[in-house]
C-alpha cells in the first residue's frame, strides 16, 4: 500500500491496512490507524487506507467546509505560504498539496 510515507512511526510498516498521514518537516509520516481504524486521537492527521488508495483519494483529505475555513481561505492561505502551519495544513489539506493522490 502506498499513501506517499517517507517516515513509518508506532510500528506502522508497508503491510498496514491503514495509516494516519501528517505532513512534518516537509516529509510525510505516517503512524498506523487506531483500533477503530480512524485518526481520531492524532490531530492533524487524515486517513489513508486501503480503500481510498485503490481509489485513488482519501475521503478524510479535504479543505474543511465548516466555520471560517472555505475555499477562499485556503486558496490565500497557500498563496501566502502559509501551508507548513498546523492548523493551516489541518483544515486546507486538499489546497496545500498534502494528500497522497
Amino acid at each position: 500500500m502506498s499513501c506517499g510515507c517517507v517516515l513509518l512511526f508506532n510500528g506502522a510498516t508497508s503491510a498496514s491496512q491503514a495509516f494516519c498521514v501528517k505532513m512534518e518537516s516537509n516529509r510525510r509520516v505516517c503512524r498506523p490507524a487506531n483500533w477503530e481504524g480512524t485518526c481520531r486521537d492524532l490531530p492533524d492527521h487524515y486517513l489513508c487506507s486501503a480503500d481510498s488508495v485503490a481509489s485513488g483519494v482519501s475521503s478524510e483529505c479535504a479543505d474543511s467546509s465548516t466555520g471560517r475555513w472555505n475555499q477562499r481561505k485556503c486558496s490565500r492561505k497557500v498563496r501566502k505560504n502559509k501551508c507548513r502551519k498546523k492548523r493551516v495544513a489541518a483544515n486546507c489539506a486538499r489546497s496545500c498539496g498534502l494528500c497522497f493522490g
